[in-house]
């Protein structure tokens, strides 16, 4: 509910945070989260506050177009997403301008529709923001060509996937609105147009980045319509692929762009890396599902996410993961291509996450007794720069149930870890080391 209330502006960001940096300003997980709030949870308490504030956040087909003073509600029928009453346009523009009374009577967002779409998907795609006599929020025409052009450009490319007979993507509405919490946030809701929001903060970036991050929201979209059986799961389960996938769907509608490659974001998993799984990430996810796409095709991460559960739960998704055919192996060698810094980028080349003392930390055997004591979970990792002491040579073993592999410092082969460290006088004295596993180790 804090976090709501920040998106909605009725917080402040210190009231809330845990941290002073945001890496990720995107409000569609909290969305999604308070979605499963409501349909499971008897707390009727928050069930209204939790209700009120997605109001003030989400507005249906419906809303907006009783707000657009459209009115007709062609396919999608009546209900909002969140309160599920009647619309109210005056009140509902009241939410949408924080309680400000826009000037003048009548409708306060106007509507640009996306024309021309030539896709077996044909939308609606449509972008809502307010009319010239409401306070603008910073919004101008070059936002809504800008909004088009990345509609256009996804729907396209999107349409373009070899994801099989299930995928879809349904219409979309983009709001533009005048709230400055936070980037964007989609609130995909099965068999109804998704709503797609774009808040003040966005208006500072570039062009393509702001593009880039419609793209990745329409990308959640078509991720609840093409597997609804495993989106209806609670999103901290599925968060992982929820956010990778939508970042790598993204990076093929711009792959030169790079922007699922920032610095910040890099940083973050450079220190978060070796202390957790893949289950544990989120956007950094689009790494694995780059490296998929590059060694089996866009087909063959659509196959992944269908096999995913339907149930909640951590461990159904690590069962599932595990029971992929050849996945097991396929992440081992996603964990090489990381340590060798020739990861795949959909643009060509490969993306920009280096190694370093904090995710290759050295490692230098002084003595006997274990070098390297570290736990290893399904999904995760361990690496590590081993080197002898000087004038000393190591003899090197590890517990059963890990995959370990090993390769010189200076780059070549992977091959097994070496039984001795330096195996012969004037041979290299240090190997990086990975290690993955089936089982907790």
């Amino acid at each position: 509910m804090a976090t709501l209330r920040l998106l909605a502006g009725e917080a402040d960001a210190a009231e809330v945070l845990r941290h002073g940096t945001v890496t990720e300003a995107e409000g569609t997980g909290i969305v999604m989260m308070a979605r499963s709030f409501l349909a499971g949870s008897p707390d009727q308490q928050a069930r209204a506050e939790i209700t009120r504030l997605l109001d003030r956040l989400v507005f249906s087909n419906e809303r907006l177009e009783a707000m657009a003073g459209i009115g007709d509600l062609g396919a999608f029928g009546p209900g909002t997403l969140a309160a599920g009453l009647a619309a109210d346009p005056e009140e509902d523009c009241r939410l949408f301008f924080a309680d400000l009374e826009p000037e003048g009577v009548g409708p306060c967002l106007r509507m640009r529709s996306l024309t021309g779409v030539t896709t077996p998907y044909p939308g609606p795609y449509r972008v809502f923001g307010p009319v010239p006599e409401a306070p603008s929020g910073g919004w101008t025409d070059e936002h809504y060509d800008l909004v088009l052009e990345a509609l256009r450009e996804a729907v396209e490319r999107y349409s373009q996937l070899r994801g099989g007979p299930t995928l879809d993507i349904p219409p979309v509405n983009v709001v533009l609105s005048v709230a400055p919490a936070g980037f964007a946030s989609a609130d995909p809701v099965e068999n109804q147009p998704c709503g797609v929001v774009l808040y003040t903060t966005l208006q500072s970036f570039a062009p393509v980045n702001f593009k880039h991050v419609i793209a990745h929201e329409v990308a959640h979209c078509l991720q609840t319509e093409t597997f609804p059986a495993q989106n209806k799961v609670d999103y901290q389960f599925i968060r992982w692929r929820e956010e990778g996938m939508s970042e790598y769907l993204a990076s093929l509608v711009y792959p030169t762009n790079n922007l699922e490659w920032a610095e910040e974001r890099m940083k973050k998993l450079e220190q978060a890396e070796l202390a957790t799984t893949l289950l544990d990430r989120s956007y950094a996810n689009f790494m694995f599902f780059m490296d998929l796409d590059a060694r089996d095709g866009e087909e063959a991460v659509f196959d992944l996410i269908r096999h995913l559960p339907t149930v909640s739960g951590t461990q159904p998704q690590i069962d599932a993961l595990l029971t992929y055919p050849g996945l097991v192996e396929k992440y081992h060698q996603f964990v090489r291509l990381t340590t060798d810094e020739k990861l795949p980028d959909t643009g060509g080349g490969f993306g920009p996450y280096p190694m370093t003392e904090t995710n290759q930390p050295p490692v230098v055997i002084t003595t006997t007794g274990p070098a390297v004591a570290a736990p290893l979970r399904p999904f995760g990792l361990i690496r590590r720069r081993l080197t002898v002491e000087p004038g000393k040579q190591a003899c090197l073993t590890y517990e059963e149930g890990a995959r370990v592999e090993s390769r010189p410092s200076s780059g070549g082969e992977w091959t097994g870890l070496p039984v001795l460290l330096p195996m012969k006088a004037g041979e290299p004295d240090d190997v990086v080391m990975v290690a993955t596993s089936q089982q907790p180790v």
